[in-house]
This record gives C-alpha cells, sequence and structure tokens, in this order.
C-alpha cells in the first residue's frame, strides 16, 4: 500500500512539472533568445561575481593587485573564464 501512494505521488509530481514546463518553456526560450552575449568567454564583473558566487569587489581588487589576468575593451574590463578558472586552480589547496 506504501508503495502504491508513492507512485501516486510520483505520477502527480510529474504532472504538475510537465503542466508548468508546457506552459514556462516558451516564455523562458524567449529571454534566452534576446540575451545578447558578445563573447562568453568574456565575463563583466557582474557576470563573474554571479557565476563563481564572490563580490564584485573581490574581483576588482584581484584585477587592481594585478592577482589575475583581465581584457580591457574602452573603459570595460572583461575577465576570461579560463583565465578565472587558472585563478581558481592554482588557488586550490589539496587534502
Amino acid at each position: 500500500m506504501g508503495l502504491q501512494i508513492n507512485e501516486d505521488l510520483k505520477d502527480a509530481i510529474a504532472e504538475i512539472m510537465s503542466s508548468v514546463l508546457q506552459k514556462e518553456l516558451p516564455s523562458l526560450m524567449e529571454v534566452v533568445e534576446n540575451k545578447k552575449v558578445l563573447n562568453p568567454e568574456l565575463l563583466s564583473y557582474a557576470d563573474t561575481s554571479k557565476k563563481y558566487s564572490n563580490s564584485i569587489g573581490y574581483w576588482q581588487k584581484q584585477v587592481y593587485e594585478k592577482n589575475i589576468s583581465y581584457v580591457k575593451l574602452g573603459k570595460s574590463i572583461r575577465l576570461r573564464t579560463s583565465e578565472i578558472e587558472k585563478f581558481i586552480s592554482d588557488r586550490t589547496v589539496e587534502v
């Protein structure tokens, strides 16, 4: 009897998820298509802080102290994902 309840619950959840996805997927796809990404390899401070869960100030400090390589485009500073990954890898402590 307990197994049947679990199966019914799984079916109900799957049905709800399917319904939500059918309703929301077109609007989500529209957002993705309208997002203008010039170069996904070059991230702004804001994008970097969101992706790697650090503050904007943390990344600005790393650039200011020349701890990480960066690309300067006019007044904008962008960080290469490969450089960020290298920066993180260099600071990884093996246990």
